[in-house]
């Protein structure tokens, strides 16, 4: 009677904490069969108390497709829902916060008249009714033009994921616009490339936060270059973001109103680099971060400080995976049944890259690969329209991450690495594979994820860790509390100082889906 009166309390105690972690379930809107796999914004943080989130709720790999627009506050109570409606061509890609009104970015390509629009709708932020739209854009799309020196576009794990699935699912490559906002989000670039032409040309416009045109230009990619973005500044100023063929780094600072440009370049070394991220400290002064390879293996993470106003490259700052890393993560495989074979080193991309006003820089390289029979991604590549022309049955696969910090004076103040296994079909891309992570004021990397509680490989259920940012300490891994067994939905998470929103859905091609407030 007693182990029996101990048991009894154990399992009160315990189902009482799970019950404080969840503040509150809803039903969600997310229902379709058919996930958008190509990393679009779905959620979107308006204040400290309030977000929306954008799911699609009908439609298929074709035709016409309803998504809901609606908004919660941080106790998730629903305080609007909106249905839209998107027309086959169309393709929601992003969502924005000016301040007054809500914004969705949408692409409508005209496959047959050969024409891409770049499309803005504004939503009341309070009560989501349509109070606007705009043509930010329209381009006429040509055949493409592949000349072997021709400045190139370097091709995302996104991008790869969509040249393998059904022709159209999702917007064609020479169709696509980028949306890039300046650091005080004040200041939007939008621009798409012209494959057509020799020289490979970005037709760019720059707009306020209003939707107010301020310039308009043509960017060239000079030849023998790879392209890595274009970031505005909030002077309206754009940074160009190349790699040459043989490694050289070279950023551009170009003035859209005078053409007027000034660039700062790192040689080439021995290691390749890439998958290059660019963060700004202020508008004249960036940080470039970016993994340096060998024989496509990851031998260690690079960082770069370019200062436009002294015309210097300030700093670099190289870091060889040491063989600590390296031992955990062999042994934190060893230990993973999911996991097949010994690490290989391939795969790791900067996921995140976290730069404050005090210089300090949190680095995330997460392992993410593409499989298939005939296919495997290579992270090397540019893009290329003739990946485009056949659909690939592939497996996306996201497994261990490793993370760094260093401070002001580039010392290593701590690294992490840490082991999961997620395998998905190529067509539901990273939805519910990878990560979503986020570090708060009170100074805490928080983190969650899917994972699998059997021998099924189904992601039912959903890791949070945390950690403390100074020390990089581990202060908190548990599954949270997910008695439906819901997959979870990675971009609808919404984090808060001491709270979490995350959403899921029953089963790999559920239509039931629910989201949950945590405590956390």
């Amino acid at each position: 009677m007693k182990y029996f009166n101990l048991f009894f309390l154990i399992f009160l105690i315990h189902n009482s904490l799970f019950a404080q972690m969840v503040v509150k379930t809803l039903p969600f809107s997310f229902s379709s069969s058919y996930p958008e796999p190509d990393g679009r914004r779905e959620a979107l943080k308006l204040s400290e108390n309030e977000f929306v989130t954008l799911s699609k709720s009908k439609g298929g790999e074709a035709g016409a497709s309803e998504f809901t627009l609606e908004k919660y506050d941080n106790d998730l109570n629903s305080l609007f829902k909106v249905v839209l409606t998107a027309a086959e061509e169309e393709d929601y890609k992003e969502l924005f916060f000016n301040g007054t009104d809500i914004v969705l970015f949408s692409i409508l390509h005209e496959n047959m008249k050969q024409t891409s629009k770049l499309l803005a709708y504004g939503f009341d932020a309070k009560t989501g009714a349509k109070k606007w739209d705009k043509v930010l854009q329209e381009f006429k799309i040509n055949n493409w033009v592949a000349l072997k020196f021709k400045g190139a576009v370097r091709e995302s794990f996104e991008n790869c994921i969509g040249s393998c699935i059904t022709k159209n699912f999702v917007t064609p490559l020479q169709y696509q616009y980028e949306i890039r906002f300046s650091k005080d989000r004040k200041k939007i670039l939008t621009y798409i490339f012209d494959y057509s032409q020799q020289t490979l040309v970005a037709s760019a416009k720059l707009w306020d936060n209003n939707f107010n045109q301020l310039q308009e230009s043509k960017i060239p990619i000079d030849n023998n270059f790879i392209n890595y973005g274009i970031y505005p500044n909030g002077k309206g100023d754009v940074f160009i973001l190349n790699v040459d063929r043989l490694g050289r780094m070279v950023v551009v600072k170009y003035n859209l109103e005078n053409k007027n440009s000034d660039l700062l370049d790192i040689q080439y070394t021995s290691t390749r680099r890439e998958g290059l991220r660019l963060e700004f400290l202020n508008d004249d002064v960036i940080y470039v971060a970016n993994t340096c390879t060998k024989e496509g293996r990851i031998m260690g993470v690079m960082y770069s400080k370019l200062d436009f106003t002294t015309r210097l490259v300030e700093k670099i700052n190289y870091h060889e995976i040491s063989d600590h890393m390296k031992q955990t993560m062999k042994l934190l495989r060893q230990g993973n049944k999911s996991l097949v074979g010994e690490e290989t080193w391939r795969g790791y991309h900067i996921t995140d890259f976290f730069l404050n006003e005090y210089e300090k820089v949190v680095l995330v390289l997460e392992k993410r690969e593409i499989n298939s029979m005939t296919y495997d991604f290579n992270q090397s590549e540019i893009n290329d329209i003739e990946k485009w022309k056949a659909t690939k049955p592939a497996k996306v696969s996201a497994e261990g991450f490793m993370m760094f910090s260093f401070n002001k004076d580039d010392e290593l103040l701590w690294e992490n690495v840490n082991i999961k296994s997620q395998v998905g079909d190529v067509a539901a891309g990273l939805l519910s594979s990878s990560y979503s992570m986020s570090i708060s004021d009170e100074g805490k990397i928080r983190m969650a994820y899917a994972f699998s509680s059997n021998s099924s490989g189904i992601l039912n259920s959903i890791k949070y860790i945390e950690w403390d940012e100074l020390s990089g300490n581990k202060i908190k891994e548990l599954a949270l509390p997910n008695d439906e067994g819901l997959t979870m939905l990675r971009s609808f998470t919404m984090w808060f100082e001491d709270k979490v929103a995350i959403a899921g859905r029953k089963g790999l091609l559920g239509k039931k889906s629910s989201i949950v407030m945590y405590k956390i």
